[in-house]
């Protein structure tokens, strides 16, 4: 009878653990959730009217466009990320561009709101760029660069720079999924 107690007792410890592990799931968050309470991207684009309209007057590739475009992008680099997040389990679904390949799979990539970011146009802003860290066998085979990913674990806000781009979260040991619904567009109301 002992013995049985005990198996009931081991058992309800079970549960109750996966009970508290399902309290501690992940929460779907958009990358407009990223962003801070009353943060104005709108804001910061007003205030660098002038140098916008200088950018169109130059060349492609001019030194002083660069060095405009630069001053655009440290700004919004500065703006702040959002607390509300930092040291939540979430999901979030976004597009990657790769820092680090083993073994033909990606381990570390920033995951971006849209494609081609970091690569082929200007990086978003540190407030939209989360560096990712693979979990063991979550890693991402090359050929799989292009699709959009669900990226789960636990957000921290913490700055890094890579060759790339910058980035103002991060999440470590990361689950990755290819996202087969779409859910990266918008939020559904």
């Amino acid at each position: 009878m002992k013995q049985l107690l005990f198996v009931c007792i081991f058992a309800l410890s079970l549960f109750a653990a996966d009970h508290a592990v399902a309290k501690e799931s992940s929460t779907l968050i958009y990358w407009e959730d990223l962003l801070p309470p009353g943060y104005d991207a709108d804001a910061i684009l007003e205030k660098h009217q002038a140098d916008l309209e200088r950018l169109d007057q130059l060349p492609d590739e001019s030194e002083e466009g660069q060095k405009l475009l630069q001053k655009i992008l440290d700004s919004f680099n500065a703006s702040p990320m959002n607390q509300k997040w930092n040291h939540k389990p979430i999901r979030l679904d976004g597009f990657l561009a790769p820092l680090d390949i083993e073994n033909g799979k990606i381990v570390r990539f920033l995951l971006v709101p849209y494609f081609g970011a970091c690569i082929h146009v200007p990086p978003p802003p540190t407030n939209q760029t989360v560096l990712i860290e693979t979990a063991p066998g979550q890693a991402i085979p090359v050929e799989q660069a292009d699709y959009a990913f669900v990226v789960e674990g636990t957000l921290e806000i913490e700055s890094s720079k890579t060759d790339i781009g910058s980035a103002g979260y991060r999440i470590l040991n990361a689950k990755t999924t290819i996202d087969r619904e779409g859910t990266w567009l918008e939020p559904q109301n």
